[in-house]
């Protein structure tokens, strides 16, 4: 795939889609190879899967971050605001595995708030 570049992003996106298929390695190759537009469509249907998981493995969290995207960044976004502090905690910790300039301004305001859940806390420091 890396040898086909960016246009083997589509077919990635389609892998992702995919509830069967393995997410942590397509992920990881999608953000290598493919474009801006085609990681974003990835991000979007890993947010899917995890919307449709009764609870999303770290795998998928972390698959989240890593790849990124608008819809990416509203889920994770939403959970570390909304979610269960476990899940909040996660979302956190998803956010770590790239730079997101939009979300520093709520990562502080959490690290900062001493009634904020420890864990929550602790992870958002590493935003």
């Amino acid at each position: 795939m890396t040898a086909i570049g960016t246009p083997s992003g589509p077919m990635l996106v389609r892998l992702l889609q995919d509830p069967k298929a393995p997410y942590k390695g397509l992920a990881e190759l999608l953000l290598k190879v493919g474009d801006e537009a085609a990681r974003d469509q990835g991000g979007a249907a890993l947010v899917r899967r995890a919307a449709a998981e009764k609870e999303i493995p770290n795998d998928l969290w972390i698959a989240m971050g890593t790849l990124g995207g608008q819809n990416v960044m509203d889920f994770l976004t939403q959970k570390l605001l909304k979610g269960p502090p476990a899940e909040a905690a996660l979302a956190a910790k998803a956010l770590q595995q790239a730079r997101y300039p939009s979300v520093l301004p709520l990562a502080l305001k959490i690290a900062a708030d001493p009634k904020a859940n420890n864990l929550v806390r602790d992870e958002a420091f590493g935003v």
